[in-house]
């Protein structure tokens, strides 16, 4: 079984494109717009996991709702500070 995965906030294709490509035991399922709000994708039952790539400021919002989901998170980025990485 693959793991299901979706992008939100993607800054660019690039990261998809590499996505799209077969990887066993992964499956993209989904690509959020980054100028949609990402509560509906990160929310989305039939993903398991998120590929968050966003601004450094946004980040630590956007991994507290993917973990409050139950999603496996994976940043494309990182924290602005070390505190948001707590």
């Amino acid at each position: 079984m693959a793991l299901e995965v979706g992008i939100v906030g993607l800054p660019n294709v690039v990261l998809a494109k590499q996505l799209q490509r077969p990887i066993d035991g992964l499956e993209l399922v989904a690509v959020g717009d980054p100028g949609e709000a990402p509560a509906g994708l990160i929310g989305r039952r039939d993903l398991d996991a998120v590929v968050l790539a966003s601004s450094a400021e946004a980040i630590a919002d956007l991994v507290e709702a993917a973990a409050a989901a139950g999603k496996h998170v994976l940043l494309d980025g990182s924290p602005s500070t070390l505190g948001d990485a707590d």
